[in-house]
Parts: structure tokens; C-alpha cells; sequence
């Protein structure tokens, strides 16, 4: 090899480089579109561009005959992108080719088609993924395809062809089979990264498939719980142990109610719901709290923000909201009109108050946090009313769940003038929880 033919082979061990660029900056290919037609005829036109600089600046054995990187490229196309890919390069290599004339255009076609044979038959008769190809594999796929060169410069006038097989031997054997093992090896790195992100998607894919089952199972589960608590809670005639039962119900169906959010929105958006919208959990709530609990003439309102939060955080919030709303239901409005009503649940006996009965629930987000607020119109707190040394396990619930959230919780009465429909002041509790948003 001479002095002026490295400066050609350098530029051409550059090209190749960016063969490999091309290959790997290439958008990851999935294997609906691995396969398709107008992929592997997009890859063919950026290798051919690959190839056709190459053959720009090519190394000068004989006048007419010149040597550059285009084997190594269509040799990698054959192995790694297959048939259709490979005569694309092929197409335009000869073409290039053919339009530089001399007494080596015949040869140099027949060596691209040689190359390209012996590259499609290592591909077809691999036992192994081309992801899996090793270096010494890689090596011996450049050594046979540019023996198929080597071979077709037989077809030069036999003095040519002796000095031209004599100048280009070692490169041919030697260098070329090395830089098609170290561009090949690049071809593998993508290929294994495309195989990672492929086996990566599919175990997403089956977590998704799994959580939302999962999801849809602790819904199921959880309601028939609350079926099953309902039922237990018919055969017991004691006032208080029936009301125990009735907290314990709502307390699973907020529960309940949570997981069938996550599942329909799992369900909707084809993905992993770990976040809840809060609106319609705690409306839900309120509603259903009200139509258990409310006796005649109180109305349970709420305003709640559309706001998002996460599946934990919203298990928490919706039990608290169950347990401060239902504490207003059940001690906040004695029975209207002077009557006596017995309750069903708690056989306790209330006296009326001339004032509009109503439980408002409000959720708001600002100033980063999230503020939960259940108030009344009713009776008030007792003067000595001190949680958590006088709450009951509902409060307790509270506190604790509280905690879990970082947050506060406080406690007011409020009281506001009579009015012309009032024959006395309008009182009522106030029950705040805020923590960080």
C-alpha cells in the first residue's frame, strides 16, 4: 500500500463512521415497521448516499480500476437490512460506478453482487440473531465478502488483473474484514438496545395488563365486603353495634369507590392509573352519605375543585371527608319541629332548631396546598368539646390520617345573626384539614 492511497482510505474509514451513525440515530424500529416496504427502501437510499460518497474519493490502483468502502456498506446492508435494502445500495453503487467508466466498471458491479450474495447467505444461514453476532462472526463475514471482490477482479486482462490483486490483497484481506467488524459492532450495540426497549415495552405492557387487573379485583373485593357488612349489619338489633357496622360500610365503599376510579381511568387512558380526580370521589361521597344519613330537610352541598391528587393521598382525603361529613349528619341537627324521631341506626333522640340544615363540603387548592373543609349549620360543639381527648374513633380516624398527609387539623365554631325566617341565631361547626400540595 502506498502513501497516496491513505488519505482516500482514511475518508472512506470516516464514511463508514457515519454508516453507522445513520444506522444508529435512526428512529428505534418496531417490528410492524422493521418489515415494511418504504422502511427498508428508506434505509437503501441512506446507505446509497453512504456508499456513493464513498466511491468519490476512491483509492486509484490502475487507471480505471479503483477500490473504496462501498463493499463494507453493502456487504452490512446484505447481513443487517436484507434484500430489498441491499439492492437499493446496489442500484445506485453501480450506477455511480458505471458512469466513471474504465476497464474495472465491469469487474466492480460484479464484486457488488458478489458481496452482496455471500452477505444475504451469511444472513439467511445464521444460527443466531444478528443482535448476537460476535466479533470474530463479524470478521469473517467481511473476509468472505471481500473474497468475492478479490474474485471478480478476474475478470480484468489478466496483466491487470495480477497487478491489480497483487496491490490490493492484504488491504482486501485484512483491513477491510477489520473495519467491517468494527462497524458491524456498532450495528449490534442498536440492534441489542432495540432489543432491550422492545423486551422492556412488552413487560410494561404486561404490568399494565396485571395492575389494571389488579385494580378491578380489590374493587370487586371491596364491594362485596361492604355487601357482606351490610348483611351482618341486619341481624343485629342493637342500636350502637348496627351504627358501628353502617361507619364501617362507608368507610370500605370510599374505598371501594377509589379503586373503581382507577380502574376506569386505567380503562380509558390504556395506561397505569396511580392518580385520582378528586371531584367525583368526594362527590360521590357526599351524596351517598346524604341519602343514608340525612333525615328529612337537610341537604348536604359540596364544592370541589378539579383536582388531581395520588391514589393514596385520595384513599386518605375520601375517608376523612366520610368520617367529618357523617359526624355532622349524625350530631349536628337535632330532628325539626320539636318532634320525636328515633333514629333507626343510633336510637338517639334529637330535638328540632328553627334554621335551614345543611352540610357543606369544600375542596380547593392554593398557595401549594390543598385545603378539605366540612361545615355545618347545625347545633354547634359543646363547650367542653376537645378532640382528641373527647372525639370518638371517627375523629381519631381523622387525626391520624392526618398525619399521614403532613397536614393540620383544625376546628371552629361559627355562628352568624338571626334572621327574619329565624327565631334564633344560626350556629354551626367548622372542620378544616390542609396539608402540602
Amino acid at each position: 500500500m502506498n502513501v497516496d492511497a491513505l488519505l482516500p482510505l482514511l475518508h472512506n474509514a470516516a464514511l463508514l463512521v457515519a454508516t453507522a451513525v445513520v444506522f444508529d440515530s435512526a428512529p428505534t424500529r418496531v417490528p410492524s415497521q422493521t418489515h415494511s416496504l418504504n422502511s427498508q427502501l428508506g434505509h437503501g437510499l441512506a446507505l446509497a448516499a453512504v456508499a456513493a460518497v464513498a466511491m468519490l474519493t476512491p483509492w486509484v490502483v490502475v487507471p480505471g480500476v479503483v477500490f473504496d468502502a462501498r463493499s463494507v456498506v453493502i456487504g452490512l446492508s446484505a447481513l443487517f437490512f436484507g434484500t430489498v435494502t441491499t439492492m437499493v445500495v446496489v442500484v445506485v453503487a453501480a450506477l455511480v460506478r458505471v458512469s466513471q467508466g474504465g476497464v474495472g466498471a465491469l469487474p466492480a458491479v460484479v464484486a457488488m453482487i458478489g458481496v452482496t450474495s455471500v452477505g444475504l447467505l451469511w444472513r439467511h444461514r445464521l444460527r443466531t440473531e444478528q443482535a448476537d453476532l460476535g466479533p470474530l462472526q463479524l470478521w469473517l463475514v467481511g473476509f468472505t465478502t471481500h473474497v468475492a471482490v478479490l474474485l471478480a477482479m478476474l475478470l480484468l486482462p489478466w496483466p491487470t488483473a495480477f497487478q491489480v490483486l497483487r496491490a490490493i490483497g492484504v488491504p482486501m484481506l485484512v483491513i477491510m474484514p477489520t473495519a467491517t467488524m468494527l462497524v458491524g459492532l456498532l450495528f449490534v450495540r442498536r440492534l441489542k438496545r432495540e432489543r432491550a426497549k422492545r423486551a422492556l415495552a412488552e413487560t410494561f405492557g404486561q404490568h399494565k395488563v396485571l395492575h389494571h387487573e389488579l385494580q378491578h379485583r380489590v374493587k370487586n373485593s371491596l364491594s362485596m365486603i361492604v355487601a357482606m357488612i351490610s348483611l351482618q349489619r341486619e341481624k343485629y338489633h342493637n342500636g350502637e353495634t348496627r351504627e358501628a357496622l353502617a361507619e364501617l360500610s362507608d368507610r370500605v365503599s370510599v374505598m371501594a369507590q377509589l379503586y373503581g376510579q382507577l380502574y376506569q381511568s386505567a380503562a380509558t387512558t390504556g395506561g397505569v392509573a396511580d392518580k385520582v380526580q378528586i371531584q367525583p370521589l368526594l362527590t360521590t361521597v357526599c351524596d351517598s352519605l346524604g341519602n343514608s344519613l340525612g333525615h328529612d330537610g337537610i341537604t348536604v352541598r359540596s364544592h370541589i375543585d378539579d383536582v388531581e391528587l395520588e391514589a393514596g393521598k385520595a384513599t386518605s382525603l375520601g375517608i376523612i371527608a366520610n368520617e367529618l361529613t357523617t359526624n355532622a349528619l349524625k350530631h349536628a341537627f337535632p330532628v325539626r319541629d320539636s318532634s320525636t324521631v328515633v333514629s333507626a341506626d343510633s336510637q338517639v333522640l334529637r330535638t328540632a332548631v328553627h334554621q335551614p340544615a345543611s352540610v357543606e363540603v369544600s375542596f380547593s387548592q392554593a398557595h401549594g396546598e390543598y385545603m378539605l373543609e366540612v361545615s355545618d349549620t347545625g347545633i354547634g360543639l359543646p363547650d367542653d368539646f376537645s378532640p382528641p381527648s373527647s372525639a370518638g374513633f371517627g375523629l381519631e380516624l381523622v387525626h391520624m390520617l392526618t398525619e399521614q398527609l403532613n397536614g393540620s387539623f383544625s376546628f371552629e365554631c361559627a355562628s352568624a345573626p338571626a334572621t327574619h325566617d329565624s327565631q334564633a341565631n344560626r350556629t354551626g361547626a367548622v372542620f378544616r384539614v390542609v396539608f402540602p400540595a
